[in-house]
C-alpha cells in the first residue's frame, strides 16, 4: 500500500512579522523625509542669502553716486530697475507701493520690502513671514554678508559691529527671537 504523502503546510507571514516590517519601512521613510526637508530648508536659506546679496548690490549701485536723499519704501523702484533676481518678482503682477501683495517674494513664499534710510545712509531689506526654522537659519547665515549694519528679528536689534554695551546675539538668542509663528527679519546695509 502506498505510503501517504507527508503533509506539507504552507507557512505565511504572521501579523507580528508584517507589523515589524511595516514599522521598519515607516522609520526609513521618516528618516528620508526628514533629510529631504532639511536639504530643502538649507537650499532655501542659500537661495535667500544670494538673492539678498543681489538686491543689496543693486541698491548700492543706485545710491553710490549721491547717497540716499530720501527715506521710504523703494521696493517698486528696485523691481523696475531689476534689483530683484528672478523668480522673486511675481510674474504678471505690477509692483505697487504700500501693497505687499505685489512685492517680490522670498523662497518661503511671503514678501520682501526695501526701505531707504537717509539718516543712516542705508537700505533695509525686510523678509516677512519666515517660518521659525528658516528665521533661525537665515539670521545666522546673513551675518557674513559684508557691510551689514544691523539685524532685527521680530523687533530685537543688534548692530554690526556692536555699539557700546550692545549684546552680540548667539544662536540661543536668535532661536528665542524667532517664534513659532511668522517671523520678520530686517537687515540694514550701508547704501554706498
Amino acid at each position: 500500500m502506498p505510503r501517504p504523502l507527508a503533509c506539507h503546510t504552507r507557512r505565511g507571514f504572521t501579523l507580528t512579522e508584517i507589523a515589524i516590517v511595516l514599522g521598519i519601512v515607516g522609520i526609513v521613510l521618516a528618516a528620508i523625509w526628514a533629510a529631504s526637508a532639511n536639504i530643502s530648508d538649507n537650499n532655501k536659506v542659500k537661495t535667500a542669502t544670494s538673492e539678498l546679496a543681489f538686491i543689496v548690490d543693486g541698491y548700492k549701485n543706485m545710491y553710490s553716486g549721491n547717497g540716499v536723499d530720501t527715506s521710504g519704501n523703494v521696493t517698486c523702484v528696485g523691481v523696475t530697475a531689476g534689483y530683484f533676481p528672478q523668480p522673486m518678482p511675481q510674474p504678471g503682477v505690477t509692483c505697487a507701493n504700500n501693497n505687499s501683495l505685489t512685492y517680490p517674494q522670498h523662497p518661503w513664499g511671503d514678501y520682501v520690502k526695501v526701505q531707504s534710510d537717509s539718516v543712516n545712509q542705508g537700505i533695509s531689506v525686510l523678509l516677512h513671514g519666515l517660518p521659525q526654522t528658516a528665521c533661525v537659519q537665515f539670521a545666522v547665515q546673513v551675518v557674513g554678508i559684508s557691510e551689514l549694519l544691523q539685524e532685527t528679528i521680530n523687533g530685537n536689534t543688534r548692530n554690526f559691529p556692536p555699539l557700546g554695551n550692545d549684546p552680540v546675539f548667539g544662536i540661543t538668542d536668535i532661536t528665542t527671537f524667532c517664534d513659532a509663528n511668522a517671523n520678520d527679519v530686517t537687515l540694514m546695509f550701508k547704501a554706498r
